[in-house]
């Protein structure tokens, strides 16, 4: 799991051997902070604040201060479920923990055990949960039976229900949020192509915009200050695809010798040796019960 913080400053990467290292941007490079070691593995990261919020797979949440090596985490909540995915409200209010037990659970800050509501519509295990900034009081929830939610997350009201696609049971993988825009930009499993949406916060619903076919498929993507959205990929020869948004057209971006250099360096690295994503989608996998 990995998170970059809202203004771009912080960078936090959960290793499946337990460690967290936290990453800070110091003029044109990049710094290590500190590095921890968490109790359970890592399944959902956010930066809020000066704090870094954490969940495991054994259903809790813990927040850590970013600067301070030494703090421990402080444990704000727990499932009974494994936890697949979290949030926190823009104003800090809440936190938003999603489970494989088909809920999206608000938990108020800074005292978590006191619940706000559910969010409870899903028929499948709940894998992706996004705020857009353009409504911040409403949630965009991912799950296991391919369906997108919109949830006015402090009463638990649903406002729409969406299939990503008809004739598919995939998992919703990722959840992209465009900064800038109305966009929103979707991924399933075992499929090579990005959905997007335009995000509605008058009506809190979401309008399908298109399809692009992508090279493989999706392992996490985001948006960039300029609505390019940038997209990591199980692909060995082309790991990294951008996107461009801005605009009226979506379509990938033909720039070879910026990407070329960029896809040579992931390709150098150990991450295809590992594949630490996909063994968490296995996890994920026995979550919903599918046997693939």
């Amino acid at each position: 799991a990995a998170t970059l913080s809202s203004d771009g400053t912080h960078l936090a990467i959960a290793f499946d051997n337990k460690f967290l290292e936290i990453w800070s941007a110091a003029g044109n490079t990049w710094k290590q902070l500190n590095v921890r070691k968490t109790l359970k593995r890592v399944m959902g990261l956010k930066f809020f604040d000066k704090n870094l919020y954490v969940a495991d797979k054994t259903g809790d949440v813990y927040r850590y201060s970013i600067g301070d090596a030494g703090d421990c985490g402080e444990l704000l909540l727990g499932h009974v479920s494994v936890l697949l995915d979290l949030e926190v409200s823009p104003d800090g209010k809440y936190v938003l923990s999603a489970d494989r037990d088909e809920k999206l659970r608000v938990s108020c800050l800074p005292n978590a055990y006191s619940i706000q509501s559910f969010c409870l519509g899903h028929t499948k295990c709940v894998s992706q949960v996004k705020i857009h900034l353009l409504n911040p009081n409403s949630v965009i929830s991912g799950s296991g039976d391919g369906l997108l939610g919109t949830w006015q997350y402090e009463t638990g009201r649903n406002y729409s229900m969406t299939k990503v696609l008809s004739e598919s049971k995939e998992p919703v993988t990722v959840i992209a949020c465009s900064f800038l825009s109305e966009l929103v930009a979707v991924s399933l499993n075992n499929h090579s192509a990005i959905h997007f949406y335009n995000f509605r916060p008058q009506t809190n619903s979401l309008s399908e915009r298109g399809l692009v076919e992508i090279p493989a498929e999706v392992l996490h993507m985001a948006f960039d200050s300029t609505d390019t959205l940038w997209v990591l990929t199980v692909s060995q020869k082309q790991p990294v695809t951008l996107i461009e948004c801005s605009g009226t057209e979506i379509k990938i971006v033909s720039t070879e010798t910026y990407l070329g250099s960029l896809n040579a360096i992931v390709q150098e690295s150990e991450f295809f040796e590992d594949k630490p994503m996909i063994r968490d989608w296995k996890l994920l996998n026995k979550a919903i019960g599918d046997e693939k």
